[in-house]
């Protein structure tokens, strides 16, 4: 027999008592039953103090007194009615959980039921955890609202695929967080006002990475640059450029230094050459020998180039043997006084007539020519 244990002895279940009735919905046995059985024995252990056995149906009960018992336990057992019912009736609560509420859970539509947010509600206002999700453009939220707004942890996720998961405060990225854009570009640090504000590390499309400080979204600060090619830059940062003294890490291991100012390089010293210091080592200006110094006003002098001397090659010809040399030319001139004879010709030069055909415009003639004795030629 397999027993149940209640709070004034141990009855047996119905299953393995004939005569008795049921137990009720709730496991436990009718109250005034027990009552009466367990009367039957403390009368029965009063009677026989030798006996040991503590069985309510032992051989101590004779067929009247257990007959008595079940009678009893019969007669107060009784199904439960309408007034039992009404009287352990529950009150549930059968309003919609659509549309904002003043407090609990709901689901609201937003946007002409292209978005919608379930979560929690505080005096009619999202307040709590929640999730707000527009289907169509696969823009969503999972996380903390505080009066309508992002407030708290959260993970947002726009619709051109771009994530921030991290912390929240009025619907602005504010705290620590990750920030994953679409390009792929990613940020992890600090923020303030939805700008990288403080300490953080940003990683760019083509493989470069900033780690420093930031100031309203640039780098701002002392901070290093590594690019894709191996080489670095450490230095002071202001509005996003160059401003101050750095050290210019090649990746042929060329050191420099250099002094910018606002971008501009100032002045720069060639270092003799040596390894870049292991990512995440504190920075700090180096020192040494320098082997070459330029300042900005001689990186933009004019280049002077040397005056090109005069080759001895580009007069000469290649004759292949032949003698191309000849001599000078003789101007004409009058022959001397005296030496004037038959053998000579006579030159002299006459001016024609104005009157003579082919004079234009009194412009002279050529020149002619007439030998010792006119009409000899």
């Amino acid at each position: 027999t397999r027993w149940l244990k209640s709070g004034r002895g141990h009855v047996p279940r119905a299953a393995a008592m004939p005569g008795l009735p049921a137990l009720n919905a709730d496991g436990k046995a009718n109250q005034q039953a027990l009552a009466s059985l367990n009367l039957a024995v403390q009368m029965q252990e009063k009677s026989s103090p030798n006996n040991i056995s503590h069985s309510p149906y032992s051989s101590r009960f004779s067929a009247a007194q257990q007959s008595n018992a079940t009678s009893q336990m019969q007669n107060s057992w009784r199904p439960a009615t309408g007034e039992d019912k009404k009287k352990i009736e529950i009150p549930v609560d059968f309003t919609s959980d659509v549309g904002r509420k003043k407090f609990g859970f709901s689901h609201e539509e937003l946007d002409n039921a292209a978005a919608y947010y379930e979560g929690q509600f505080k005096i009619s206002m999202r307040h709590g955890h929640g999730v707000m999700h527009n289907p169509e453009i696969g823009a969503k939220y999972v996380g903390k609202f505080q009066a309508d707004q992002f407030h708290g942890d959260g993970d947002q996720t726009w619709s051109d695929g771009s994530r921030y998961t991290g912390q929240w405060v009025r619907g602005q990225k504010h705290g620590v967080g990750t920030y994953v854009s679409a390009d792929p570009l990613k940020y992890q640090g600090q923020w303030e006002s939805s700008r990288r504000h403080g300490q953080g590390t940003q990683e760019y499309a083509n493989g470069d990475q900033y780690k420093g400080w930031w100031f309203n979204g640039l780098c701002s600060g002392i901070g290093k640059y590594y690019f894709s090619d191996g080489s670095q830059y450490e230095g002071v940062w202001s509005n996003g450029r160059y401003d101050g003294v750095g050290t210019l890490y090649g990746s042929d291991g060329s050191r420099e230094r250099q002094w910018y100012s606002a971008g501009l390089l100032m002045k720069r010293e060639v270092l003799p050459g040596g390894s870049p210091p292991k990512r995440g080592a504190r920075w700090s200006a180096i020192g040494g020998k320098v082997l070459f110094d330029q300042v900005r006003d001689e990186m933009h002098k004019p280049t002077m180039l040397a005056k090109p001397q005069v080759s001895k090659y580009l007069i000469r010809r290649e004759t292949a043997g032949v003698d191309l040399s000849a001599p000078p030319l003789k101007p004409r001139t009058a022959p001397a006084a005296g030496s004037r004879g038959m053998g000579s010709l006579d030159w002299e030069v006459r001016s024609p007539p104005a009157s003579a055909p082919g004079r234009l415009g009194g412009a002279d003639r050529p020149v002619t020519a007439r030998g010792p004795s006119e009409g000899a030629l």
